[in-house]
């Protein structure tokens, strides 16, 4: 009884807190590509999005399991599938996004007069740098 409890406290601290971390991963990319701030902030933190994805998809099927008072037996092909080719693919794909997407993200600033401020450094070190683009007001002659 008590190991099903906190399993059961583990997932919602899970069903809470890993949609927050996919909201705060996805806000560097919708903040630039929105524009709506004079003051942006790009850091790598976006790129753990399929991680994040990936361990979604763990806590929901394990949710699924405690809810049903029963194992829930997946296939080989769901095992491998799960264990191996998500968590794979997943890593790729983080390592793809941040070293394409974060140059793209920093040259689309630029190319909307946004000008690198500073560049924070990580206070740890599996925490990433933080850069602040400010928006640079261009005098039009009025």
């Amino acid at each position: 009884m008590v190991n099903k409890l906190s399993y059961l406290c583990g997932a919602l601290l899970c069903i809470f807190g890993l949609p927050f971390g996919l909201y705060l991963s996805f806000e560097d990319i919708y903040n630039v590509y929105s524009l709506n701030s004079s003051i942006i902030e790009v850091s790598y933190f976006f790129a753990i999005s399929p991680i994040i994805i990936w361990l979604i998809s763990i806590v929901i099927i394990g949710n699924f399991s405690l809810l049903s008072k029963r194992k829930i037996s997946l296939s080989d092909l769901g095992k491998k599938t799960l264990g191996v080719y998500m968590p794979l693919g997943a890593l790729i794909i983080s390592v793809l996004m941040g070293y394409y997407l974060k140059p793209a993200m920093v040259n689309y600033l630029i190319d909307h007069g946004y000008q690198l401020k500073e560049t924070i450094r990580a206070s740890a070190p599996w925490r990433p740098d933080t850069d602040i683009y400010v928006l640079e007001k261009k005098n039009t002659g009025l």
